[in-house]
């Protein structure tokens, strides 16, 4: 499959409008931001390099929240999680800690991957040039 800008803008605003029923408030680029890290982070932890121990992925979602103790950036990962799970992006396994990308999350973090930070931090207007039409 051959991801193009456009369909990674309106696969996101599906993402952003239909899954997770989010409006604008807010910063919705730096939120999608984390997203993308986040997907990253598992894809990195689970599917991809097995050099990236779980002390890693504890580190980089630390970094991620920007939390000052592992506890509690895995709180709010667990809570991403669980949110993420229900809308089908990540597996759950055995343990919501181990879930990993299904492929929708996969095409999600590619489609993610393929937008910068312009495109993510201009995303109000994508969308709602989308509900207009």
């Amino acid at each position: 499959m051959v991801i193009n800008r456009e369909y990674a803008l309106r696969t996101v605003y599906e993402f952003w409008d239909d899954d997770l029923c989010f409006c604008l408030c807010g910063a919705p680029g730096e939120t999608l931001k984390i997203f993308k890290e986040l997907l990253n982070l598992i894809f990195r932890r689970y599917d991809h390099d097995d050099e990236f121990n779980y002390d890693d992925f504890k580190a980089g979602i630390c970094n991620l929240f920007q939390c000052k103790t592992n506890e509690m950036s895995m709180e709010i990962y667990y809570m991403m999680a669980y949110l993420l799970n229900t809308i089908d992006v990540l597996e759950h396994g055995s343990s919501i800690g181990g879930s990993w990308l299904t492929s929708n999350g996969k095409i999600l973090r590619a489609c993610l991957n393929l937008l910068n930070d312009d495109d993510l931090d201009n995303f109000d207007l994508y969308y709602e040039e989308s509900k207009q039409n």
